[in-house]
């Protein structure tokens, strides 16, 4: 768990006033665009603007009456990227963080390839928070690694693992109030159950990724070999199963509920698939095609991609292209240098090359205005790691 309480958090709240000034200067980190300021003066309002370019966009320049209110929000999504810079933070001597969540506006929790904090890499751990004491260890659902695992609600969890099963798992509400009232213990007890189901997914090769829908009371599992499943979470059975174009490295997969859309990272593409539309798919070619894209998250219609070279893109979903800034160069962030473990395997195999760090995971803030992103060296025999915080 990282504190990023001394991290600046942009202002918003302007967004809705009448007078707003962003200037953009060769100090907002190492962005591809142009250092030319971009300015919203004292005398314009963004509301009608902004509203009035969406809605010409959207509806070809007829007059409908929307609420401009998601719009503003859409409008900050697009001009965030454009503004922020980088703080890069001191992990030590960890290997690789695999996954991000925000806990609240000061605390993000990570999740990293050398297990700090864990044991059995099959297994399944739940700890109360914020203080992190165990509460349940669920063991026997899978014998290999769990690569993913998502709430289904408040008592139940499931974990998607390399040996191809998922698994069902149920969190007692007595489980966690007897957590809570041994809360004076020094080394608190924890409970140990089974799976209430774990079952293979059929025509998968390892599950890479999940997402749940809880509109749709679906699931969506990602498996290696490019098959995307949709299970109903209610019966917990497989509902439909589909292959994928792009069959290399889908390893990475996030869900747009207002759109009803998963985007799916491959090594050169990003998918966008409808679960409605059994038929389509939409692909988007990778700026960085080769190297792989890491890590997708959806905030409003803006579609961030983190890729293995350490470079942060952003697709705009409703203009079908990447966005730009204002001097019609593409957006992206590149971080920093994060740190690598130079042992003998670095200098026996890889010393004659240069290994930015991949963007694993990358997660906004809930107001959409810090990015958290980290990772690490690609290669699978480097140890290092890098994590920021974009605001």
């Amino acid at each position: 768990m990282y504190n990023v309480e001394n991290a600046c958090t942009f202002d918003t709240e302007s967004i809705h006033g009448q007078g707003l000034i962003w200037r953009r200067g060769s100090k907002f980190g190492r962005h591809s665009h142009c250092s030319n300021d971009f300015e919203l003066g004292a005398n314009e309002c963004p509301n009608t603007d902004i509203f009035r370019y969406i809605q010409a966009r959207q509806y070809g320049g007829r007059s409908y009456r929307v609420n401009k209110e998601p719009l503003v929000s859409e409008f900050v999504s697009q001009q965030i990227p454009n503004l922020v810079e980088e703080r890069e933070f001191k992990m030590g001597r960890i290997n690789k963080i695999f996954t991000s969540h925000w806990l609240d506006d000061k605390q993000v929790a990570f999740g990293t390839k050398c297990n700090k904090g864990a044991e059995h890499t099959n297994d399944l751990a739940v700890y109360m928070l914020p203080t992190f004491d165990p509460v349940m260890v669920g063991e026997g659902g899978h014998t290999d690694w769990i690569f993913d695992m998502q709430w289904i609600d408040d008592e139940f969890i499931v974990t998607g693992s390399r040996d191809s099963k998922l698994a069902l798992w149920r969190v007692d509400e007595e489980i966690c109030d007897v957590q809570k009232s041994d809360i004076t213990k020094s080394m608190p007890d924890y409970t140990v159950r089974k799976p209430e189901i774990s079952t293979m997914c059929e025509k998968a090769q390892k599950v890479r990724a999940l997402s749940y829908n809880d509109d749709r009371k679906e699931l969506a599992v990602l498996s290696l070999n490019a098959y995307f499943h949709l299970w109903d979470v209610e019966t917990f059975t497989a509902k439909s199963c589909r292959k994928l174009f792009h069959t290399r490295e889908n390893v990475c997969m996030a869900l747009s509920k207002e759109k009803c859309l998963f985007a799916i990272g491959s090594q050169s593409h990003i998918n966008l698939v409808d679960p409605r539309s059994p038929n389509t798919l939409t692909t988007i070619i990778s700026k960085y095609r080769g190297q792989g894209v890491r890590s997708v998250t959806f905030r409003d219609n803006i579609l961030t991609i983190g890729t293995g070279v350490g470079v942060i893109l952003f697709f705009d979903i409703n203009a079908g292209k990447y966005l730009e800034s204002s001097c019609s160069h593409i957006t992206n962030f590149t971080v920093g240098r994060g740190w690598l473990l130079r042992d003998e395997t670095y200098r026996d195999f890889f010393m004659d090359s240069t290994y930015p760090s991949a963007i694993y995971t990358h997660q906004y803030d809930k107001g959409g205005t810090r990015l958290f992103a980290a990772g690490g060296p690609l290669p699978a025999g480097l140890w290092g790691n890098y994590a920021g915080l974009w605001y």
